[in-house]
């Protein structure tokens, strides 16, 4: 009865390793998930200042030609010895709005993506803050533990009382 007991605490003993290698593995898993997505981002972090200069310096360019345009509209209107026509005129203030309705778009492209990214950061962040907050607690749950088995050590005979 008691080799046959304690073989079976040896089985659920080993059992209870396996479990918690699984789970070790699976946390260093999601770890290092989570240390790539972090590597990743950083390096799309450090480029992307450059892209935007690059962007920004092409967008300065296509305004600046889209104001050349506008003005060589205006002066081969006033070129003219009659008003311009109410046609250049609605051309030229389409031109405008379609090129402020452009920028907005871009605004809103570079606000929408801020947005996501400090989103992202935030939920990565408030996971860790969750994962540190329960390997504290069980860090704690651990070290009471030993301090009561410390305190009251537990032999391997059971005594057992009978009713006299």
């Amino acid at each position: 009865m008691r080799a046959e007991r304690r073989l079976r605490e040896l089985k659920r003993d080993a059992l209870m390793q396996k479990v918690r290698d699984l789970q070790k593995r699976k946390a260093s898993s999601k770890d290092k998930a989570r240390e790539e997505w972090k590597r990743r981002f950083l390096e799309v972090k450090k480029s992307t200042p450059r892209l935007e200069d690059h962007c920004s310096k092409l967008r300065q360019e296509l305004e600046k030609l889209v104001k050349d345009m506008l003005v060589s509209v205006k002066n081969d209107a006033d070129s003219k010895p009659h008003k311009p026509s109410k046609k250049t005129s609605y051309k030229i203030m389409i031109m405008r709005l379609l090129q402020e309705v452009e920028d907005l778009r871009r605004r809103l492209q570079s606000v929408t993506i801020r947005l996501n990214a400090e989103s992202k950061l935030r939920a990565q962040a408030e996971f860790e803050v969750k994962k540190l907050r329960q390997d504290l607690l069980h860090k704690k749950t651990q070290v009471t533990l030993t301090r009561k088995q410390t305190a009251f050590p537990q032999t391997s005979e059971q005594f057992f009382i009978s009713a006299v």
